[in-house]
Formats: structure tokens, C-alpha cells, sequence
């Protein structure tokens, strides 16, 4: 009898442990919900009103943030948006807050062409304006935020080793309006703006910043139209609290 319970004993005790060494390794996944669908089988052509520099980014938005997203909270069609709950790293503009509630555009049956949805674990540097939409009191809107520019003002943010890195997914807030240049296969090409006075990373450490992203969201790999420009995040922050009269909060 003795033998048999500790026949049992030990699987469960090894699957406790299996278990917290999971929720320790990525505490993210212990709680909250993952998103239902993240591309609609029909996707929407993206649009924007406008595009931002990373300048008119940081100063028209009520809020610039460092977070991780830590849940799939809901959704609304009209208009399409969904709703995730995020853990606050950063602020780099505007009061700082541990948690806030994340308004993208686009639903499970309705996203934008190359912007699937975000996914918990994502971590993010957004530019947020306060959220002015219909109102459902199931949701938590007192710290709710649309994204100011849509698909066009999102960074990944990223780790390798020590570094921290964050990647402008578009292109649009860091490319030079008036400058380009051409690949050897005389393709157009967008050049990184020189005023922002951010380095140009060698080629092999941007692609392993982009493997390491690629690599935690396969569905955003597989994207296209993405400018992918790697940027160092300490120089970002930098730049930002630059122009930033209030500084970065931490």
C-alpha cells in the first residue's frame, strides 16, 4: 500500500512542481484569457486618418506606455474594437498607473489587413489617447486607451541578452518623409530619419531582434507590409523624454 501511494505521490508532486516552474518562467500565462481569434477569416483593408512621427506621436497622445498585454477581455462590431487588460512597464509620458485597458481596432470577425490582434504576453511601447467610444459597463473603461495612430504607432518591444530593443512595425513614426534609397534589386526602401539620432544597428543584430519577435508571434511573422525598423529602446526613451517636458516617469 505503501509502495502504491508513493507510486502516486511522486507524478503529482513532479506536476506541482512542473506547474510552477511554468507560472514562475512566464507569469503572464497564469491568469487572463488568450484571444479567440486574432485575423478574421475576411480581413478589412487598413486605413488611417493620418500617420504620426515619432515626435507628433509622443507629444499629441494623453499617454505613452511600456506594457504587456495580460488579457483578452471582450469585444464590440459596432464600432469594431477589442479589449485587452495590460500590465503597465513604463510610462514614458503621462500619470503613471500600474494597469490600463488597451482599445484595438478591429474584432474576431472583422481585423485589418496585416494587424492581427494582439495576444497575451505581447509587450508594447503604444501612444494612447483617452477612450471616447460606446461605453458597455462590463468593460473597465476608466483606464481604457484607443492607440492614436492605429496599426501605424505600434513598437514591439523585445529582449536579447541584456539589450532591449523596441521595433517601429510599420515604419511610419521613424522613416524620413523626404529621403529614401534603393536595394541592390533597385527596390524603393525607407531610410530611418537622421534627426531622431538613433544609431543604425548592424544588420545581424536587427535580425536577431526580429527573429526574437518572429518567433513569439508566428501570426505577426507571416504579416506583410511591415518596415520591421529596429531601434535601440533605451535611445527611444531617450528621444522622448527629450521633448517630453514632464520627462519620463518610471
Amino acid at each position: 500500500m505503501r509502495k502504491r501511494l508513493l507510486q502516486i505521490g511522486v507524478p503529482a508532486v513532479c506536476g506541482v512542481l512542473l506547474l510552477l516552474i511554468l507560472t514562475i518562467a512566464a507569469p503572464w500565462k497564469s491568469g487572463g484569457k488568450d484571444t479567440p481569434v486574432r485575423v478574421s477569416e475576411y480581413t478589412d483593408a487598413s486605413s488611417l486618418y493620418r500617420s504620426y512621427t515619432l515626435e507628433e506621436a509622443i507629444l499629441e497622445s494623453d499617454l505613452v506606455a511600456d506594457i504587456t498585454i495580460t488579457s483578452w477581455l471582450g469585444e464590440t462590431e459596432r464600432p469594431d474594437s477589442t479589449f485587452f487588460k495590460a500590465k503597465v512597464n513604463n510610462v514614458i509620458a503621462g500619470e503613471p498607473l500600474e494597469e490600463l485597458v488597451v482599445v484595438q481596432v478591429g474584432c474576431g470577425s472583422s481585423t485589418r489587413d496585416d494587424y492581427p490582434l494582439f495576444q497575451r504576453g505581447d509587450r508594447l511601447l503604444l501612444f494612447l489617447i483617452d477612450y471616447d467610444g460606446p461605453k458597455d459597463e462590463k468593460m473597465p473603461y476608466d483606464t481604457a486607451y484607443w492607440i492614436i495612430g492605429s496599426y501605424s504607432t505600434v513598437m514591439d518591444v523585445v529582449t536579447v541578452g541584456k539589450t532591449l530593443y523596441a521595433i517601429d512595425r510599420w515604419g511610419f513614426m521613424t522613416r524620413d518623409e523626404e529621403n529614401y534609397d534603393y536595394d541592390e534589386h533597385g527596390n524603393y526602401i525607407e531610410v530611418l530619419d537622421s534627426r531622431y539620432g538613433f544609431s543604425d544597428l548592424n544588420q545581424s543584430e536587427a535580425r536577431t531582434a526580429l527573429r526574437r519577435r518572429d518567433e513569439a508571434d508566428p501570426i505577426l511573422a507571416t504579416m506583410n507590409n511591415r518596415s520591421n525598423r529596429v531601434l535601440l529602446y533605451d535611445e527611444v526613451l531617450n528621444y522622448a523624454q527629450k521633448i517630453n517636458k514632464g520627462g519620463i516617469t518610471e
